[in-house]
């Protein structure tokens, strides 16, 4: 997921071996005797634990607690394979061979206070990964920046007292099996469905001759127009950020000159007529002002 740039400590590894991810009886997740309040999260033996689509995880759980407590609670409500997206169908952007579009869509809610500071980055880009068809695990994987895009929940740090709701397109090998959530082998990890078999179709009826309309059809002229590049019509992805004059995003009324050298800003910042830098769809891979 590198077309963002993120950046976080690591988060320890007891933070990723946190029980409250692994199941919603309490009674596997909480001791008989609880009635020393531990000062660490939780801690069980599977260090990878598998969940099904809609069902709920968590992070950040102490120990003897209820798990409406713990830090964070997220659930992949959706994982999807194949998707067709405009930049890559029509040739401006085209995907990795032997490679297609996986997107998972997530809910995030947070305490109102965190118990453990690092909680804020469990869902951090950094974390995610995919395993292929044989076995072999691609971390971090690219955003398809060629989809639509909505992924505040893994691009940003979380707050607490939150909820929020991405659907992230990720660019994965044909045939991946599995998206991860982990660090040093610890975490959580989805199936990832395959394509469903579309139905058998009926066979066509054969056309029905009609006669010949009596009337005299009119000329209709064909008008043609440019079509305009789908890149430069996407969304900014931060919808609540700020330009570098401080002013929310799109908001300046300035004219964009030009983009940001990708050697030093990420894709997609452009340069205005009033001298400031904010986000701008045609400086994407593939838009219109996109640099060479």
């Amino acid at each position: 997921m590198r077309s963002k740039i993120v950046v976080a400590a690591a988060l320890s590894l007891s933070f990723f071996t946190t029980g409250c991810g692994a199941s919603v009886s309490t009674e596997s997740e909480q001791p008989q005797d609880s009635a020393v309040q531990s000062t660490s999260p939780t801690t069980e033996a599977s260090a990878i634990r598998k969940k099904a689509i809609g069902e709920e995880a968590a992070a950040g759980c102490v120990e003897g607690a209820g798990r409406e407590t713990c830090d964070v609670r997220f659930t992949i409500t959706s994982i999807t394979r194949g998707e067709s997206c405009s930049a890559y169908s029509t040739g401006i952007l085209e995907l990795p061979a032997n490679h297609e579009v996986v997107r998972f869509n997530i809910e995030a809610e947070t305490a109102p206070e965190f118990s453990y500071a690092q909680a804020n980055g469990v869902l951090l880009t950094q974390y995610w990964s995919v395993v292929d068809a044989d076995g072999y695990m691609v971390k971090d994987p690219d955003i398809a920046t060629g989809c639509d895009v909505d992924a505040n929940v893994v691009y940003k740090f979380l707050e607490p007292g939150t909820k929020q709701r991405s659907s992230v397109p990720i660019i994965a090998p044909v045939g991946a099996t599995t998206l991860r959530l982990s660090e040093q082998g610890h975490g959580w990890e989805w199936e990832i469905p395959a394509v469903a078999e579309m139905p058998p179709t009926a066979p066509a009826a054969p056309p029905v001759e009609s006669p010949a309309p009596s009337t005299v059809q009119e000329w209709t002229p064909i008008t043609t127009t440019v079509a305009q590049n789908p890149v430069d019509s996407r969304p900014n992805p931060y919808p609540n950020s700020q330009d570098s004059f401080g002013r929310d995003t799109g908001t300046s009324g300035a004219t964009l000159v030009g983009c940001g050298d990708w050697s030093e800003y990420q894709p997609g910042t452009g340069i205005y007529s009033d001298g400031s830098l904010d986000y701008a769809a045609q400086c994407l891979p593939g838009g219109s002002m996109a640099p060479n």
